[in-house]
């Protein structure tokens, strides 16, 4: 570990001559600083950088160096809190040490989940990615968190459900949820043309998609009746005729005009009678 202070730093260069013995650096983005006259070797050899130690703080802190003349070699920094000049290469910089971002032992180059702790590195479906960073662990398609068994790919996303409130094996489309596993008062149909009324037959005789059961809208009846079937009074006389649809029809055997209605009880006169049910068909009665 680290610790702030103040440091001394060095630098292994090589500068064969005079002419490629400088460059300038500065630390954590202050004032450059010209460091001239390194030792002159065409090998590698350890220069003093500043002629004072200076601080580096929590946290962290950079070293930038900026070319000055050509071919001056640079090979390795040297930071101690020390004042002792290196006299060999020294261990492989920590800035070139193997990384394990997520510390969980495995190196980076080869960790299958870089920046979440995953010491085992289980990968069920093979495809790189280790389970704990993995959104799809078996690679079905569906993301873990709506996936049934992330780790069977066979098992694909929860089932939709509709609520069944009327109890007649018919679901509500209008009242919904995904599940893995059945739910109670849900079916997996979404076809109840009622679903608040119990109609397990789905009756529905106008065809609007609303069953019977439950359809209060105005629909359109149609009742026809036959004038021959009626009660009609001595006036009127039922005549055969294969032109009318039901192969008679009435007619009044009268010789005037009249300007006012006929009584209940005149001889001119035509009962027609039809019972509407809400609850039923219509029964005719004549």
């Amino acid at each position: 570990m680290f610790r702030a202070g103040d440091y001394t730093l060095f630098a292994r260069v090589s500068a064969r001559r005079a002419s490629n013995d400088s460059y300038f650096v500065r630390i954590n983005g202050g004032s450059w600083f010209l460091r001239n006259e390194l030792v002159s070797t065409d090998a590698f050899a350890w220069n003093d950088v500043f002629e004072a130690t200076f601080p580096l703080a929590d946290g962290t802190n950079t070293i930038d160096i900026s070319y000055r003349e050509p071919k001056a070699k640079l090979d390795k920094l040297y930071l101690t809190t020390g004042t002792t000049l290196p006299t060999t290469a020294g261990p492989v910089g920590e800035n070139c040490a193997p990384i394990d971002t997520d510390n969980d032992g495995i190196l980076d180059d080869v960790d299958n989940c870089l920046t979440v702790s995953n010491a085992n590195q289980f990968d069920y479906d093979n495809d790189g990615v280790g389970n704990e960073c993995d959104d799809d662990d078996d690679n079905d398609g569906i993301l873990d968190d709506d996936d049934c068994d992330p780790l069977d790919e066979f098992t694909l996303g929860p089932d939709a459900y509709f609520a069944d409130n009327d109890n007649d094996g018919f679901g509500d489309p209008g009242d919904s949820l995904l599940s893995c596993s059945p739910v109670t008062g849900y079916v997996t149909n979404n076809t109840d043309n009622c679903p608040d009324t119990n109609n397990p037959l789905q009756e529905d005789a106008d065809g609007d998609g609303v069953g019977d059961a439950c359809d209060t809208t105005s629909q359109s009846v149609e009742i026809w009746l036959e004038a021959e079937c009626g009660v009609y009074k001595s006036d009127f006389t039922s005549i055969a005729d294969a032109s009318a649809s039901n192969g008679s029809y009435l007619s009044n055997a009268g010789a005037d005009s009249l300007f006012t209605p006929t009584s209940d009880t005149s001889s001119r006169y035509i009962t027609l009678s039809t019972f509407v049910s809400d609850t039923g068909p219509s029964i005719f009665s004549f």
